[in-house]
Order: C-alpha cells, then sequence, then structure tokens
C-alpha cells in the first residue's frame, strides 16, 4: 500500500460513534420517505376510485363479507 492510498489515521472512537449515528439516522430518514411515498401512492389511489364514483370500501365491510 502506497502512502496515497493508505489511509491517514484510523478513526478515534467518538468519530466511528459519530459515523454510525449518522448512518443510523440517514436510514431512518429513508424509512420515513418510504413510507410517506407509500401513503401518498395509497391516498392517491383512494381519491382515483372516489372520483370514479365508486363507493369507499370500508375494512369492517370486507371482514363481514368474508364471513
Amino acid at each position: 500500500m502506497s502512502a496515497l492510498t493508505a489511509p491517514l489515521a484510523t478513526p478515534t472512537a467518538p468519530e466511528r460513534l459519530l459515523l454510525t449515528l449518522s448512518r443510523i439516522l440517514a436510514d431512518h430518514a429513508h424509512a420515513r420517505m418510504r413510507a410517506r411515498a407509500a401513503r401518498a401512492d395509497v391516498t392517491a389511489q383512494r381519491e382515483a376510485v372516489l372520483a370514479a364514483g365508486a363507493r369507499p370500501e370500508f375494512a369492517a365491510e370486507a371482514y363481514l363479507r368474508v364471513r
């Protein structure tokens, strides 16, 4: 390994902790964005069904029909 490719120093414990926390926060932020997009998609589908004139279906009605 040459001097140009070798790391200058190994990260200290506080630096490793900060890197870990930043990864956790980034993962959490991405999960929230995916959840928000999924909710927006479901809302858009529901609005499209209602705009087409269909009656909204409620979970309790679907459950009773299955039984």
